[in-house]
C-alpha cells in the first residue's frame, strides 16, 4: 500500500479527510508528520507544518480544507472559517469544505447554517455519501441536545 493510500485510509478513519487528492510523492514525509499530529491532536504542531506547505499547495482545495479542520480542532475558529472559504472559492462543489465547514457552524451554535451546508451535500450527493450522513447526524445529535456527540468532529 503506497503511503497516499495509508494518508487517505487514516484520514478517512480518523475524520480528517474523505476526498483528498494526491499530494506530490516528495511529500510523503510531510503528509506522515501532519497525520501524526493530527491522531495525537497535537492541532498546532499540524497548522505548523501545513502552514509550511501553503507557497506549494495553496492552489488545492484539499490542502484549504484539511487547514480548516486542523484550524477548528485546535479552537481557531476564525482561521478555520478563512480556510475553508478559500477552499471554496477554489471548488464550490467540494464535498469535505462543505461537511467540515457544517461541523463549524454547529461549533458555533448556528444549525440553520449547519443545514445550509448540508442542502450544498444534499445537491452535491444526491444517492448519499459519507459526508452527507456524518453531516445529517451531527445535526441531529445537535437538535436532540447530544451536543459532546454531535460536536466530536
Amino acid at each position: 500500500m503506497t503511503f497516499f493510500a495509508r494518508f487517505i485510509a487514516a484520514a478517512v478513519v480518523f475524520g480528517i479527510a474523505s476526498n483528498v487528492q494526491a499530494f506530490p510523492d516528495d511529500d510523503a514525509t510531510f503528509l506522515d508528520q501532519v497525520k501524526a499530529y493530527l491522531t495525537q491532536e497535537h492541532y498546532d504542531l499540524a497548522l505548523s507544518e501545513l502552514q509550511g506547505m501553503e507557497a506549494q499547495e495553496g492552489g488545492s482545495p484539499d490542502y484549504w480544507s484539511l487547514v480548516g479542520y486542523t484550524s477548528r480542532r485546535a479552537g481557531d475558529f476564525e482561521a478555520s472559517y478563512a480556510a475553508y472559504a478559500k477552499a471554496l472559492e477554489i471548488d464550490p462543489a467540494h464535498i469535505q469544505a462543505r461537511n467540515y465547514l457544517g461541523h463549524l457552524h454547529l461549533v458555533a451554535g448556528d444549525v440553520d447554517k449547519a443545514r445550509s451546508e448540508l442542502a450544498f451535500l444534499v445537491a452535491l450527493c444526491p444517492s448519499g455519501c459519507d459526508e452527507r450522513t456524518d453531516l445529517e447526524k451531527s445535526i441531529a445529535l445537535f437538535e436532540a441536545g447530544d451536543l459532546k456527540n454531535a460536536l466530536k468532529y
